[in-house]
């Protein structure tokens, strides 16, 4: 208490003596370098922050009285009021109001400008934006921030502390790619500056982000990093934060042991220190530990209330919020359903999500905006969701039904939000990962609604929503003046060429942070345009879903039934789609399982499993065709689009018959789309030539591929179907020929060897000279071919992402905006593929619809051959994947008729016209005279 006593005075005394000082210093103004004397004085001595509040404030009165032009001295009197209301009244509004005037008057002034000032305020601002959930407006502080420390040596630390906030923002908001891009650059500046304690944080950062996107072995190596580093300079804080991450990656390797001594050396460290907040969260963690990985309930609730005891002295209502949603949680997983549903309650209480003590109802998407921490929101409404559609089950109580159903729609709302924020398609894919069991408890609403309408919608919003993005950002580019497009696509470019530089180079650090500092200035570009440019803006983030009847009247008028598929390892679901009716049928694991699918088609790519057990096939194609295409399939022949979720299966090859004699492809001619907004899409087409031709037929010794020797004479006997037509063979088959040659021709076919497994990193497409991978396909410039015919080996084959479908080098071009793509899904025999292809060029030059030409192109070989050759191994590996309609090719017949039938058409009107003018001017002439 003496002590106490001893500090207030002495204290009170450097008050008493600052505030004389300036009360005599009124009559004698000097110069604004007084006052800032005086701030540095406030800025470091010893006093209390109320009272240094008091006295900016009469700095503030001083500098006015005086008169003097205000400049960098007057800025730093505003970031000092700004920085002294928010710690003593916690006032972000009017901290951050002084903050943005004292930036304006930082930038504003002609004299004594501070680069290294203006990035401290810039830097605070950031913090109070964050501190009000601000993210967007936060991020740009930092960014400004980072950008003006650059500018002078002092500002290095600043630098690294700014972009340290960046990564905290982007894990917040889930975007885990671009957190890990952050750190990596924080990390190289932080070792040339040689500042340990940084370089623990942002390894801490990465490898949080690393484990989220289950990276597990780089997540541990820098997790690793981080405990060395802080051990080393004795921060705890950074130690517990690495045991932790330690503690999930260990529980996640099934390492029980080790996690739960990484789980109790966090716990003992943060308890030592009293961090209460992180207390919590390690609680949280340790409870998932106990309950998703030793199934111990008891235990891990336990944990979980020792989490909410936490929360609640921290006075945090996102972490309070996020222990009830766990404890709610696992009573739902023991069945218990009314005290899931009395902590779900509790989760909602927290952030403000629910109305009042009920349960059912939920507030509107607009009113749920404002909450900041979208991944509790969205977890909250998911298992909200998730526990309606239960007790639904077990009441039939159908306001329940109508409750669950109404959360489903403002869930898919919440995650459009999430959606747009991320950046890097890691983190975006994550979250795809993340929500598609949510899209499964919405479609069974659906379901027990027997509501088609909403099924079908929501059986969209899960479909290809990335691969929609890649395609509205292409339409959005052509709102922007030439020079930002070009400068838009020249950095693209530029970071696949720098991918490929970093490919090739042993030392990778430097190499590897130039690509992000040009990642960055890409997506700094595009957020301008997203401002400048409204319609940039509007065309990039459109989400709306193509509806029912826009689909049915297309169907109506193509003469097409669209079959739509959602799939999992526990159910699926099958809406069939006709011009006029609906069909939805819903069929459990027990009814029907996706190992079927995975049999099917190893059956149909190995021609000796064919050979040797063809009953069997043949049982298992009449099982799949009677499970899930005859009960939603109204017509017995037509033309059938099929949109197949995450296994890609060519049903032509299906039989309607047990013995296997009566293959779908007899009878149907298929096609396959992403999504029926893809299906929909206005494609643009604007080529000179019909028939671009690729055929390396041998290649460069280095690529250690076979020779296609009589890909040479299939590709001549294709081109010469069409009229201008170019064909690229040997030598002249080349990366650099194809990549600018590409947009130049209608149908762009391509006979050559693809790969597409564990041996690399993503698909690729050898060219004679070199590959093409899947990520370069975008160095092509307005791709806006109309086909494009894939002859390789599993061209359609690649990693497959939930909701996404497979990632191959045929999505590849239809994220280009090739609105059809013909590409095989195994390892092909090559002389047949040749006979199929070339006459499918025939009937497409004839102008068949696509989907037709393939199909009369298999049945014709079908026809002329026998014996082995008639196994769907040799004819069923070639599929059409997007829009069916026919070519429309320049200077073609089919192009040459419909422009003289237009032209006539012209005429017979002008006739018209001018005969009825000649008529009326007869009547308004007898009129007049009579």
């Amino acid at each position: 208490m003496i002590r106490f006593l001893l500090y207030f005075y002495k204290a009170t005394l450097i008050t008493l003596a600052f505030l004389l000082n300036n009360l005599t210093g009124y009559s004698k103004c000097g110069s604004s370098k007084n006052i800032w004397d005086k701030l540095a004085e406030i800025s470091t001595g010893d006093l209390y922050d109320q009272q240094n509040l008091s006295a900016v404030y009469i700095l503030q009165k001083e500098f006015h009285n005086c008169g003097f032009e205000k400049d960098s001295v007057y800025a730093r009197i505003l970031d000092r009021i700004a920085y002294y209301e928010y710690r003593v009244n916690g006032d972000l509004n009017t901290a951050i109001r002084f903050g943005l005037a004292s930036v304006s008057e930082a930038k504003a002034s002609k004299k004594n400008f501070s680069y290294l000032g203006t990035a401290r305020t810039y830097n605070n601002l950031g913090y109070y934006y964050l501190e009000a959930n601000a993210y967007s407006k936060a991020l740009t502080c930092f960014d400004t921030a980072i950008m003006y420390a650059k500018n002078v040596a002092a500002g290095s630390e600043l630098e690294l502390m700014a972009r340290n906030e960046k990564c905290i923002i982007h894990f917040n908001k889930g975007d885990y790619q671009k957190c890990i891009e952050e750190s990596t650059i924080g990390l190289a500046d932080a070792e040339s500056r040689n500042n340990l304690a940084l370089r623990a944080i942002f390894f801490n950062q990465r490898a949080q982000s690393y484990n989220f996107q289950s990276s597990l072995n780089k997540a541990s190596v820098d997790a690793d990093s981080a405990l060395k580093i802080s051990e080393r300079i004795q921060d705890s804080f950074e130690a517990a934060s690495a045991l932790k991450t330690l503690a999930i990656i260990n529980t996640k390797l099934k390492k029980y042991s080790e996690a739960n001594s990484f789980f109790r050396q966090a716990i003992k460290i943060r308890s030592n220190h009293g961090d209460v907040l992180q207390i919590a969260d390690d609680y949280i963690d340790y409870g998932n530990y106990h309950i998703n990985d030793l199934s111990q309930f008891e235990k891990g609730v336990a944990y979980y209330f020792e989490a909410v005891k936490y929360a609640k002295e921290g006075n945090h209502p996102d972490r309070l919020s996020a222990a009830y949603v766990n404890v709610g949680q696992t009573y739902f997983r023991q069945g218990n359903y009314h005290d899931a549903q009395r902590y779900y309650l509790l989760a909602m209480q927290q952030l403000n999500i629910g109305i009042g003590n009920s349960f059912l109802p939920t507030k509107t998407s607009r009113q749920l905006n404002v909450i900041p921490n979208k991944e509790l929101l969205l977890v909250i409404l998911e298992n909200k969701t998730e526990l309606l559609v239960a007790l639904y089950k077990s009441t039939l109580d159908r306001k329940i039904l109508t409750a669950a159903l109404k959360t489903a729609e403002v869930t898919d709302t919440v995650i459009g939000q999430i959606r747009q924020e991320q950046v890097g398609l890691q983190s975006k894919l994550y979250w795809r990962n993340k929500t598609r069991s949510f899209y499964t408890n919405a479609i069974e609403a659906c379901w027990l609604a027997n509501n088609k309408t909403l099924a079908f919608f929501f059986m969209e919003k899960s479909r290809a929503v990335l691969l929609n993005d890649q395609l509205n950002e292409l339409g959005a580019v052509a709102q922007l003046a030439p020079s930002d497009a070009a400068k838009e696509q020249a950095l693209q470019v530029n970071i696949i060429m720098q991918q490929q530089q970093l490919h090739r180079i042993d030392s990778k650090p430097a190499e590897e942070k130039k690509l992000l500092q040009t990642k960055d200035e890409l997506e700094h570009f595009i957020s301008s345009l997203e401002q400048r440019y409204p319609l940039y803006y509007q065309y990039k983030y459109a989400s709306q879903v193509v509806n029912l009847p826009m689909l049915q009247k297309f169907l109506d008028i193509n003469n097409q039934q669209f079959v739509h598929y959602f799939i999992n390892d526990t159910v699926i679901y099958v809406l069939g789609i006709s011009s006029d009716s609906l069909k939805f049928i819903r069929l459990a694991r027990s009814e029907f399982s996706t190992g079927e699918l995975r049999n099917f088609i190893q059956y149909c790519s190995d021609k000796n499993q064919l050979n040797s057990h063809f009953s069997d096939f043949a049982s298992l194609s009449f099982r799949i065709y009677s499970k899930i295409f005859a009960p939603v399939v109204l017509s017995k022949k037509g033309r059938i689009i099929i949109c197949p979720d995450n296994y890609l299966i060519p049903f032509e090859a299906l039989s309607s018959s047990s013995a296997g004699t009566q293959y779908l492809a007899y009878d149907y001619s298929f096609s396959y789309v992403y999504s029926a907004n893809y299906l929909l899409k206005k494609f643009s087409h604007s080529q000179n030539g019909n028939f671009l031709g690729i055929a390396p037929i041998s290649f460069a010794a280095g690529l250690n591929v076979p020779d296609l020797r009589n890909s040479g004479t299939a590709i001549e006997k294709s081109a010469a179907f069409f009229r201008q037509s170019n064909v690229y063979s040997g030598k002249n088959a080349s990366r650099k020929n194809f990549l600018t040659s590409f947009s130049k021709f209608a149908v762009v076919n391509i006979f050559s060897h693809a790969l597409a497994d564990s041996s690399t990193e993503e698909p690729i497409l050898y060219l004679q000279d070199s590959v093409i991978k899947l990520s370069e396909l975008e160095l092509i410039n307005n791709a806006s071919a109309q086909l494009v015919i894939l002859s390789a080996c599993e061209t359609n084959i690649g990693k497959r992402e939930e909701g996404e479908g497979i990632y191959s080098i045929a999505r590849g071009f239809a994220a280009l905006g090739v609105p059809a793509v013909a590409a095989t899904l195994w390892k092909v025999d090559e002389e047949s593929t040749y006979a199929i292809v070339t006459l499918f060029n025939q009937n497409l030059a004839n102008g068949l619809n696509k989907d037709e030409a393939l199909q009369k192109a298999k049945l014709d070989f079908i026809n002329k051959n026998d014996h082995e050759k008639l196994l769907p191994f040799y004819w069923s590996s070639m599929i059409l994947v997007g829009t069916a309609g026919p070519l429309q090719l320049p200077g073609s017949s089919n192009f040459k008729f419909y422009f003289f039938a237009a032209i006539g058409l012209v005429v017979f009107l002008l006739f018209l016209f001018r005969k009825r003018k000649y008529v009326v001017n007869y009547k308004t002439r007898f009129l007049f005279f009579s």
